[in-house]
């Protein structure tokens, strides 16, 4: 593992050997959810993103799925050079404007505007064209960490939920035995749906760059075969996003309206879409729990503790929905994760102070408020 140090002085190397540029400058961008670092390069032509991971085989897939997207004619970013370690390479730069932050605009002023919708809508086009054609002759061989979303793969989701998020619960008791039963069952339903399919893994909001006002892609790394339904729900069940239920309907609609396009009339994938797309739901807000849990309540990163009241608000939303009704015991242990106090916030505006009693022998008590 290299410090910052080492990778600005191999990325200066690669660009100058490879590309045959000066260096000007190298700047570290702000550090995401994973290990990997990105560093923005100004050369005098243009401006470039160096990348450094230590797991060559994620690097891998990453490369193998760009040159493959690439070569379909999906927008990702083109990879410029690679150095001999496989652990550091640049590509393209989209420059800073996401997804995410139009959300972040439109929300500011209330609302969610036509022109966001219609990124929106942008961006669902270009999901179909990643799940049929970007799954069209691509090597899931080389997708990390499993070329499949299997069995064990949903039951890592659903693992990631109990033990970094409902198991730091102190005051949520519950059976395993009969919690993990539940598990079993909703895990044999999702991986009944269809799959056969590129599936992005993290098809969220952060992850589509805004360029000359179309939509880019990044962070696919993740990728393999798998269901439609997961990359939707990722996208507009994003709990930092709240895109509203009236636009969320008549967003999927969009998308299988465009999806309809592009598979025979009888494909089982899209006529059976709407049975799995609830249960999808649940798993992927239980996913996002897990990942809170462990960045935040773990590893003590206040953005992540500040998104799990949110995201609890969705879970109460999708068990009044109806979504967890076939898993009966879940869906009353999550029924008790919901109205966990620690994770409630104050609507009236005012002040609200909390009082813990503890002794230094057993640890003080930990400050969610960041």
């Amino acid at each position: 593992m290299l410090n910052n140090k080492e990778i600005i002085v191999s990325l200066s190397e690669l660009v100058e050997k490879e590309l045959h540029e000066q260096v000007k400058e190298i700047q570290p961008m702000p550090a995401s959810g994973s290990a990997r670092r990105y560093f923005r390069i100004k050369t005098p032509a243009r401006s470039l993103i160096g990348a450094y991971n230590s797991n060559v085989e994620e690097n891998a897939a990453f490369l193998h799925f760009t040159a493959h997207f690439i070569s379909k004619g999906l927008p990702v970013p083109e990879i410029l050079a690679v150095n001999a370690d496989n652990d550091t390479y640049i590509q393209t730069d989209f420059g800073d404007d996401t997804l995410f932050s139009h959300v972040q605009n439109d929300l500011k002023k209330g609302l969610f505007s036509d022109e966001l919708i219609g990124l929106y809508k942008k961006t669902l086009d270009n999901l179909v064209g990643f799940q049929i054609d970007g799954h069209e002759n691509l090597d899931y061989s080389l997708a990390f960490p499993s070329p499949a979303f299997d069995e064990m793969s949903i039951m890592e989701d659903l693992n990631y939920f109990k033990f970094c998020f409902l198991k730091l619960q102190d005051d949520v008791s519950y059976n395993e035995t009969r919690l993990n039963e539940d598990f079993k069952r909703l895990t044999a339903f999702i991986k009944s749906a269809p799959s056969d399919f590129f599936m992005y893994r993290d098809f969220q909001s952060r992850n589509v760059m805004i360029f000359d006002n179309e939509p880019k892609f990044i962070d696919y790394q993740g990728g393999r075969k798998g269901p439609l339904q997961y990359d939707v729900v990722s996208l507009l069940y994003q709990v930092k996003a709240r895109v509203p239920d009236d636009v969320r309907r008549s967003l999927i609609n969009y998308y299988k309206v465009s999806l309809a396009k592009r598979l025979p009339s009888d494909d089982k994938a899209l006529a059976c879409f709407d049975d799995y797309f609830p249960a999808f739901v649940l798993l992927r807000l239980l996913q996002v729990l897990g990942a809170y849990g462990f960045r935040g309540l773990v590893q003590k990163r206040t953005k992540f503790v500040e998104s799990i009241p949110e995201a609890l608000e969705n879970l109460a939303y999708l068990l009044d929905w109806g979504a967890v009704d076939g898993f009966p015991y879940l869906k009353s242990v999550l029924r008790r994760v919901v109205v966990c106090d620690k994770f409630s916030r104050p609507t009236d505006g005012r002040l609200h102070v909390k009082v813990f009693s503890f002794s230094y022998k057993r640890g003080y008590p930990e400050d969610l408020s960041g």
